[in-house]
């Protein structure tokens, strides 16, 4: 719409709620009367499409105008819209009337018009308001009932529109405030490349999936708007001497240039990096050369030959002293990082990478390149490094070192049932229900330990990644110290990036496992908006979410013997959250998953009883919501606890407290999850805030959620749906 329809509407006071008194004597069936005045309460906050003010105050509806004959069971609502011209009156018309029929008893029958005289095409409009197919669409309408489950008002009358209860239900009238990140200095950006965590993209090219979808600037684009840092193209050989990025289908390379020129940085001034897997020839590498000066033009970084001003000590890829350049000095600059193919044609190309690309032989800085490199290994591949787990918990072994014995405790598990399930495939098959049972419980044990179920056939590097169907690590790589891996990632870069397996799965990896051992690129796929992109969002929302966050000194400075970091950098802290209540909206069917999916196909009922106490026969899909709490950060931090469900409602209260230890807080991000309760079925994730806890300040918070759908959903707040919370830094009780 490009103009409003009514731009300068009159607003009027709105009218003090009555106290309702109890009737006098019920009806002979037991029955209490309704009147105009509870149908005029009923319908008055609902909002304009148009403006942000409800229709009593623009006296849109009035109490006037509405008739109830409850002996007869008729209600007759007018309604006048502010203009006659209003193209909005049959979409307000079908909210007055979808709210009445959840609101009032099924023996109402209602009557919705315009008020005569109110509007230029009044019969038409009538007519569409007594269209049952009509009405039946508009219950199944998302944006129509978000319009009438937004604000405290809807949640005051008992969300009478989507929800089936009614009447007050939260006492947490108090906790309205929005959460706010508390404030913390600037960092420094004169620092190397290398000293900082980079917002990552990985196969950016692509619009989907990873095995089937098609090439397009579409996530390139918007990661770039939302902070991302990395772009990644694949580019091979192209018809008629042009390079293109292809995966199924055909894209030019120059058209992914020109989405990083328009968009690069819209949302951060620091330095994008290109990271390019090459497969082109020689020829066409001189044609890639040609387009990044011709499109990038000033914006391309062209680092200085090696031995002249400015330049590393090695050949080129760092800046003056055998280091990279910081981000400040790289302000507007798209950096390449790619390997080169010798031959003719390559020394164009050659020139105009920073960034070399190269095969890791161990993490001895020593015993590497003097001058800075890059790196990338898959994320089945990263070092084990346990010493985090030496000062998890008092006396050692807190979450992380409890995920792991639980590991250990399922692979058991589903060891001894396979080999029971071999021996039985000959004759019986006794003793299968309660190894699945076995098998369940101790994944959902494993699940609140913090630890994810894909880390049981991608963890560790060894045979895990030969399952996988990649190269198993030598073991000096798999098993080298902590000190020795933060040294070489404090020089270098390296890049984590989604194993060959997630393709099948369209998954992946936990950040922060690659940050946990100072890697700078932690390479997602932006296509998907899954847990890990929630975490790795909140990270880099810091500090203006410009795509880039300081390690800690203990990361980058003199290493500490054995990795850890010196005491006064590891104090733990309790984070102690009270959680309060949830609501999400029961009007519709959400795309949450598969499961969500199939439960469309099976919508319940209220009961008997419920249809008395809420007044109307409407099927409805029911959730069994639940709140999560995850810590994501180090191993030592990550941690999950859940509190108690409640079931066929969108309505949660459940009062609890939890504390969740954390050692690291600027490496972590807290996750608040709204989940759906599944049997048979993973659970549902129904909503999500994600909070950095770097900059969590203490307060009492309504945590508006997001939909964990897709990248377009980023910051998009279902406006039905949140958690009500406390949260608290405490010092650990004394042991």
């Amino acid at each position: 719409m490009d103009a409003l329809i009514n731009p300068n509407p009159v607003v009027h006071e709105r009218k003090a709620r009555r106290a309702r008194a109890p009737p006098a004597a019920a009806a002979p069936d037991g029955r209490e009367p309704i009147d105009a005045g509870e149908v005029y309460d009923h319908i008055r906050d609902i909002v304009d499409p148009e403006h942000p003010y409800t229709l009593e105050q623009l006296q849109v509806v009035e109490e006037e105008r509405i008739d109830v004959d409850d002996a007869a069971g008729a209600v007759r609502v007018l309604f006048t819209p502010t203009v006659e011209h209003c193209s909005m009156a049959t979409l307000i018309g079908l909210c007055i009337r979808t709210k009445l029929l959840r609101a009032l008893p099924p023996r109402f029958k209602l009557d919705i018009l315009l008020t005569p005289g109110s509007h230029a095409t009044e019969a038409a409009v009538n007519k569409q308001l007594a269209d049952k197919e009509r009405v039946a669409a508009a219950l199944e309408n998302g944006a129509l009932l978000d319009m009438l489950a937004d604000g405290d008002a809807a949640a005051a009358m008992g969300n009478a529109l989507t929800c089936f209860e009614r009447g007050h239900w939260d006492s947490h009238h108090h906790c309205n405030a929005r959460f706010r990140p508390a404030p913390e200095p600037a960092q420094d950006m004169d620092q190397p490349l290398s000293h900082y965590f980079i917002s990552s993209g990985h196969n950016s090219y692509l619009t989907g999936n990873q095995l089937t979808s098609d090439a397009g600037t579409a996530t390139i684009e918007a990661g770039l708007r939302l902070g991302c840092r990395v772009v990644e193209l694949d580019v091979y050989d192209g018809p008629d001497g042009e390079p293109i990025c292809t995966h199924g289908g055909t894209f030019t390379s120059s058209e992914c240039v020109q989405a990083i020129a328009r968009c690069g940085f819209a949302a951060s001034p620091f330095p994008v990096i290109l990271t390019v897997e090459n497969h082109a020839g020689r020829e066409q590498q001189a044609v890639m050369a040609a387009h990044l000066h011709k499109l990038l033009g000033a914006a391309l970084f062209v680092p200085p030959p090696p031995g002249g001003a400015g330049a590393g000590s090695g050949s080129g890829g760092a800046g003056s002293g055998g280091a990279w350049l910081s981000p400040a000095a790289l302000q507007h600059k798209v950096l390449l990082r790619m390997k080169v193919k010798p031959g003719a044609g390559a020394a164009e190309l050659e020139e105009l990478v920073y960034i070399r690309n190269s095969k890791i032989a161990g993490y001895d800085v020593a015993a590497g390149p003097d001058a800075p490199a890059s790196h990338s290994l898959p994320d089945n591949k990263l070092p084990e490094c346990p010493e985090y787990e030496a000062f998890s918990a008092p006396g050692g072994g807190g979450a992380g070192a409890r995920a792991a014995s639980l590991s250990g405790a399922l692979r058991g598990v589903v060891k001894s049932a396979s080999g029971r399930g071999a021996a039985a495939s000959g004759g019986g098959g006794g003793g299968a229900d309660g190894d699945a049972a076995d098998v369940a419980a101790a994944r959902d044990e494993l699940a609140l330990a913090g630890e994810r179920d894909d880390t049981l056939t991608s963890g560790g590097g060894g045979a895990a990644a030969a399952a996988a169907g990649g190269e198993a690590l030598p073991a000096s790589l798999r098993s080298a110290p902590l000190a020795s891996v933060l040294a070489y990632t404090a020089k270098h870069l390296v890049r984590c990036y989604p194993s060959g397996w997630r393709m099948v799965n369209n998954s992946n990896p936990n950040p922060c496992a690659a940050w946990a051992l100072g890697a700078s690129l932690a390479a997602l796929n932006w296509q998907l908006w899954d847990e890990p992109m929630w975490t790795n969002t909140a990270f880099f929302s810091r500090f203006g979410a410009c795509g880039y966050v300081l390690k800690p000194a203990w990361m980058t400075g003199a290493i500490p013997a054995g990795g850890l970091p010196p005491p006064e950098a590891r104090a733990p802290r309790d984070l102690v959250a009270t959680i309060y209540s949830a609501h999400i909206a029961q009007a519709r069917a959400r795309r949450a998953g598969a499961a969500a999916a199939a439960r469309r196909q099976a919508v319940q009922a209220p009961t008997t009883r419920a249809r008395a106490a809420q007044g109307r026969r409407v099927g409805v899909v029911k959730d069994d919501p639940y709140v999560e709490l995850k810590v994501k950060g180090l191993p030592c931090d990550a941690c999950c606890v859940r509190t108690g469900h409640a079931s066929d409602t969108g309505r949660l209260v459940v009062d609890e407290t939890h504390r969740l230890r954390v050692t690291f807080p600027s490496l972590a991000v807290l996750l608040v999850l709204l989940k759906d309760r599944n049997v048979g079925t993973a659970d549902d994730v129904l909503g999500y805030a994600a909070l950095p806890l770097a900059t969590l300040a203490p307060g009492e918070y309504k945590l508006a959620l997001s939909k964990p759908y897709a990248l377009k959903s980023h910051a998009a707040e279902h406006r039905g749906m949140w958690v009500k919370l406390r949260l608290a830094w405490e010092q650990p009780p004394a042991a």
